[in-house]
């Protein structure tokens, strides 16, 4: 990933969380739809984990930042 990350579900999406991987919350958006797309230019390259909040489950993934 380098700027923007592209997310696209089945079900709704509520809520995108970007974290590090000491769990910290560095950037949290709320989104009430399927997909949507996620600015992370201000994040320094690295490893982080993106978690989608759907209905019924949580998401985690791991994303790297070029």
């Amino acid at each position: 990933a380098h700027d923007v990350l592209y997310v696209e579900n089945d079900s709704p999406i509520e809520n995108v969380a970007i974290m590090d991987l000491m769990g910290r919350t560095l950037a949290s958006y709320t989104v009430q739809d399927y997909h949507c797309q996620i600015d992370i230019s201000s994040l320094p390259a690295g490893i982080y984990v993106m978690q989608l909040m759907l209905n019924d489950q949580i998401i985690s993934k791991k994303i790297v930042k070029q």
